[in-house]
């Protein structure tokens, strides 16, 4: 009778692992009760088998063929997966073991596997899963110490050769085993095979866990998503009382008399307005539904597009204390666009540039006629947006930390979904103020020398005494197509 690890295997795959001696020759070798029952309850181990998530359905099918290979390997009459469990041991899959205890014959419906209970009791994989190597035993009945393990006496077992299932480096759930009842001889072959398919059966097994885990964070993700939906609709219809509010009271004021009245009345309207449509873009842009047909497109000039930019957007500037100026030149092509989605998008981009540039600083908007497109460029002397970011600032929900909120992430998502609506592109580039890094091909704070629209003296001296100078800038711009003749 002998009891080997492999010796030759480990030797030849240079593993260093050291074997263990034959019971017959030193039986203090080999763990004793107390040395088992704490390996078997190691928490690590534990929760590395409970990862898996293997443990509750029992044996399953999709193990059988591996358990079929290293019988007809091995050439014995059968082979088993063990898991090792608190509780007792679970068997993924028994082949050629009918009419012994281990488990059901092959080819028995996993309905009929699934409930099986745990087996409780000393087994001869409690030994295996102690091990660094294969476990060999030519006479489990002649050994004085695995001869009285109660399991394998029961099951008939003679020979057995056991392979561990070696999760994170060093945890072992379970193994790999093949058995004979005769006694035989196991070669440095028979263990090679053995620890290549347990292997084979570990990665399997990772393979299946990150899968899980997959499907767990796309679960999340999917449940994340599904509950800021429901948070923007409830915030969009509880917004939407409030503004029929605001726009009645409107109505009853544009019917006053005083035409500073009127003036506020009219104002109060067009700000509703902006606001059920911001809601409506808010709803498009978090429920991923695709954008309402837009309004049929006409040809528009962009002298009379940039003179409504500033109209539009000058009281929010000087509300900041930031110039705001436009470059308008002579003889640019009308482009075709929608023009309520073209206003929002300048009113998205021009107000982000407003809302984080300094007091005292100047926020420029201007144009050129490139091809087939007129290209719009908003130019600020904010913080900027650091350059790792650029190819995220028009996500849904992303905003780069400044170290105040101004919004919901909302703005630059929506301004490309009406600027590629409208058969343009939108793209950011580097500012370059005072921080800016050197080597820049951008030319910077625009030159306002040849500009119809200069800021006064009194404008610049005050730019220039604000407590809180420029920073590095954004630029932001955006091409539309031009009307063809």
């Amino acid at each position: 009778m002998k009891t080997s690890p492999g010796a030759g295997f480990i030797e030849g795959l240079g593993t260093g692992v050291n074997t263990a001696a034959s019971p017959g020759d030193n039986a203090s070798s080999v763990p004793g009760e107390p040395e088992l029952d704490a390996a078997i309850a190691a928490p690590e181990r534990l929760r590395a088998l409970r990862r898996t998530d293997l443990l509750p359905d029992g044996p399953e099918s999709s193990y059988e063929r591996i358990t079929r290979l290293a019988a007809a390997l091995l050439k014995v009459p059968a082979a088993f997966i063990t898991l090792v469990g608190a509780e007792g041991d679970v068997h993924k899959a028994a082949i050629g073991m009918q009419g012994h205890e281990l488990g059901p014959a092959p080819g028995t419906p996993d309905v009929e596997r699934r409930d099986s209970p745990p087996a409780a009791g000393r087994t001869l994989c409690h030994y295996t899963i102690t091990a660094a190597a294969p476990l060999l035993i030519e006479d489990v009945a002649a050994d004085p110490v695995y001869g009285q393990v109660e399991s394998a006496r029961a099951a008939g077992l003679r020979a057995y050769a056991g392979a561990p299932l070696i999760l994170e480096g060093s945890l072992a759930i379970g193994s790999l085993c093949a058995v004979d009842f005769a006694p035989r001889a196991w070669s440095t072959l028979d263990a090679e095979l053995l620890t290549e398919l347990a292997r084979a059966i570990v990665r399997e097994i990772e393979l299946r866990v990150a899968m899980d885990d997959a499907v767990a964070a796309l679960d999340l993700t999917q449940r994340t998503l599904r509950e800021r939906d429901e948070a923007v609709s409830n915030l969009a219809h509880d917004l939407r009382s409030p503004l029929s509010a605001v726009s009645i009271s409107a109505v009853g004021l544009s019917r006053r008399p005083e035409p500073e009245i009127k003036n506020y009345a009219a104002i109060q309207t067009r700000a509703a307005k902006q606001m059920t449509q911001l809601i409506e873009d808010m709803r498009v842009s978090t429920s991923g539904l695709p954008l309402p047909a837009p309004r049929s497109r006409l040809a528009v000039r962009c002298d009379a597009l940039l003179a409504d930019v500033l109209h539009a957007m000058r009281a929010a500037a000087e509300a900041r204390g930031v110039l705001l100026t436009i470059d308008n030149p002579q003889g640019l092509p009308a482009v075709v666009i929608n023009y309520p989605q073209v206003m929002r998008v300048f009113a998205n981009l021009v107000g982000n540039s407003i809302a984080y540039s300094p007091s005292g600083t100047v926020v420029h908007v201007g144009a050129e006629h490139e091809g087939d497109y007129v290209r719009f460029c908003i130019t600020d002397q904010g913080p900027g947006i650091p350059e790792e970011f650029h190819t995220r600032v028009f996500d849904r929900h992303w905003q780069v930390e400044r170290g105040l909120s101004k919004g919901h992430g909302l703005g630059l998502a929506i301004s490309r979904l009406f600027v590629e609506e409208n058969g343009g592109t939108i793209d950011i580039d580097k500012g370059n103020g005072p921080e800016a890094e050197a080597g820049s091909d951008l030319t910077g704070t625009p030159d306002f020398s040849d500009l119809s629209k200069l800021p006064t003296m009194e404008e610049l001296a005050a730019a220039e005494a604000a407590p809180t100078g420029p920073g590095v800038g954004t630029v932001l711009h955006f091409t539309l197509p031009v009307a063809q003749a």
